[in-house]
Parts: C-alpha cells; sequence; structure tokens
C-alpha cells in the first residue's frame, strides 16, 4: 500500500506587494510532490521531450566501436533544461543557440561536444529528482616519505 499524500500545508503570507491584493491564504506544492511530478516527466520524456541532446565524448581518446558508444542522444525537455543550467539555456533560447531547427515531427537537436554522455544522464536523472551514482574518485598512492637526513 503507498503512503499516503501529505497536504499541502497552507501559508499566510501577505502577497499584496507582490500581486496587487492581499491573498487570505496561499499554498505551495511540497517539495515531495515536485519531486514525483519531475520523475514522471522523466519516465515519459521519450513522448513528452521537445529536443534531442547528442552528447558526444572527446573522439580522440576512442576509436572504432568504443567511439561509437561514445555518442548518445538524449529526449529532453528543453524549458527544464534551460531553467537548471545557464550554458544550456543560452544554447537553446539566448545568444549560443544552437540547437537545430526541426522538421516534420524530427524533435530539434542540440549538439554538446566533448561531453561525456555518463555524465549528462547523470545530471537529467539529478534535475529530474531521481537518484544519482556518485563514484569515488581513485585513491591516489601518497609518496613516501622523505629519505632522512
Amino acid at each position: 500500500m503507498a503512503a499516503p499524500v501529505p497536504k499541502r500545508r497552507r501559508l499566510d503570507n501577505d502577497l499584496e506587494s507582490e500581486h496587487g491584493f492581499r491573498a487570505v491564504s496561499s499554498t505551495q506544492r511540497e517539495g515531495e510532490d515536485v519531486r514525483s511530478s519531475l520523475s514522471s516527466l522523466y519516465d515519459d520524456i521519450r513522448v513528452l521531450g521537445d529536443v534531442v541532446v547528442v552528447v558526444q565524448a572527446d573522439m580522440k581518446e576512442w576509436s572504432g566501436d568504443e567511439a561509437r558508444q561514445q555518442i548518445r542522444e538524449f529526449p529532453a525537455v528543453s524549458a527544464l533544461l534551460a531553467s537548471t543550467s545557464r550554458p544550456l539555456h543560452q544554447m537553446l533560447y539566448g545568444a549560443m543557440r544552437s540547437a537545430t531547427p526541426s522538421s516534420g515531427d524530427q524533435r530539434p537537436r542540440l549538439v554538446l561536444r566533448d561531453t561525456d554522455p555518463w555524465c549528462f544522464e547523470q545530471m537529467l536523472h539529478f534535475i529530474h529528482g531521481k537518484q544519482i551514482c556518485a563514484p569515488r574518485a581513485p585513491r591516489k598512492p601518497r609518496p613516501p616519505p622523505p629519505p632522512p637526513r
């Protein structure tokens, strides 16, 4: 049985300065409710996405089949990407606009070069309120102690 959805909490803020009227009461969505909506959006991204982000790793390090595996396509919601990243906002809507226009049923494409596809996928998970993996950095061996004098 699913846990009951918590009731939305009422806020008695004075919104007069913002909207020009005095609010009797107001409400705000709970964080878990927002996270659930974003997670559902991610689950349906193939249908609801309006842009395809093509992510290409640095190809100098790869060859043959390995190189092809380092290019991945991610359907995404452009407004959500833009709202969470200034560079992506500029690439999608601003002066650095580089998403190719769509034609017919094809979605616009934004190409990100020299970007690790795994890292971009983790960023998408984070934006949509999903759990992400944060691998530990390999430990560097400690340098040997200096020789005694």
